[in-house]
């Protein structure tokens, strides 16, 4: 009792201090270890609780209007017509993934790192030597479903789950890496529950939570070559911090590119077939541009300490896929793109 006390104080002067996510993690440690018969100090971790909450979701509100004003302002700002129409053509709806050093135990959550929510036959993936992939992320869909943009592209309910190999960290740019990435799709009928182990190299727990933001071609995306030079100029003003500040953890959307358009590389790969052929071969390389098109990001993550994501010099991985997988919530052939400075 007299703990969980000093513990409530603690998240006290965390709440003060506007140190809200470990304030959180007090309120919520400290009722792990009292019961509600336990009287005023369990009530008071309680109110705790709801008021540091309260605050979280009124910073999340506050943050959200500040990047709509943001957003309105650049738009004001951008003098070409062009280059307006272009963003209003191609912008997507996207969800920003954000971290939350806090999660309860024994509830299924999107989150990063862990140990993944997994059925009870789960074989873990790995890689063709025996080493096992990093566990990276897991989507619950039910709270992706609350977006309504999300409703057409994803399922309604299940798991998404994302693996990586961390230590070779394979780019993608070549057929030999098919085997560097896992991502599985849970459907709710099959319970999955906490995994009582966790393979290859583990990456710390947190909690994530999503916001809507619309997304637009990078710069460097082929589309803006259409663009003049001057439009181009403005579009690249226009998108030059209109998103919320790092880390770029994306669901949907338009990627934010490193190295330029990775689209063609994913159907090349994919396909297991050599560059060199489709430089040398006509009719095969007019057939991979048409089929370009067809691929769209899933999921971006980006370079971040508090979760341990280091890829290559500061760079991105990108899972993307097929639209017409992505329609027939079809996850098998999803293919990967590591970016790096």
């Amino acid at each position: 009792m007299e703990q969980a006390r000093q513990i409530f104080q603690s998240g006290q002067r965390a709440l003060g201090a506007g140190e809200l996510a470990e304030a959180l993690e007090q309120a919520k440690h400290g009722l792990t270890l009292c019961h509600a018969g336990d009287g005023d100090v369990h009530a008071a971790l309680l109110d705790l609780q709801a008021d540091v909450e309260a605050e979280i979701k009124k910073a999340e509100r506050s943050k959200a209007e500040g990047r709509a004003a943001s957003r309105v302002i650049k738009e004001l700002t951008v003098n070409s017509a062009a280059a307006k129409q272009f963003a209003e053509k191609h912008a997507r709806p996207s969800l920003r993934m954000h971290i939350e050093p806090s999660l309860d135990a024994g509830t299924i959550y999107s989150q990063f790192g862990g140990a993944p929510a997994v059925p009870k036959d789960f074989v873990w993936p790995k890689r063709e030597d025996g080493r096992a992939l990093s566990f990276l992320c897991q989507i619950n869909l039910a709270e992706v479903h609350n977006f309504t943009f999300a409703h057409a592209l994803l399922p309604k309910s299940g798991m998404l789950s994302f693996f990586y190999d961390t230590e070779d960290m394979p780019s993608g740019l070549d057929a030999g890496d098919r085997h560097g990435w896992c991502v599985y799709y849970f459907a709710k009928q099959m319970k999955v529950t906490p995994s009582e182990k966790i393979e290859g190299p583990a990456i710390p727990v947190n909690l994530a939570h999503f916001t809507i933001e619309p997304s637009y071609p990078d710069p460097i995306a082929s589309q803006t070559e259409q663009l003049e030079e001057e439009a181009c100029d403005d579009y690249d003003r226009f998108t030059d911090g209109c998103y919320e500040d790092a880390p770029y953890h994306r669901l949907l959307g338009h990627p934010q590119l490193i190295l330029g358009d990775f689209f063609e590389e994913c159907e090349i790969a994919s396909r297991g077939i050599e560059w060199q052929h489709v430089h040398d071969d006509e009719e095969l390389a007019a057939e991979v541009q048409a089929c370009v098109k067809k691929w769209t990001l899933l999921l971006q993550l980006d370079s971040d300490d508090r979760v341990d994501f280091s890829w290559g010099d500061r760079g991105m991985i990108y899972f993307c896929i097929e639209e017409d997988a992505l329609r027939h919530q079809d996850f098998s052939n999803v293919w990967l793109i590591m970016q790096c400075r």
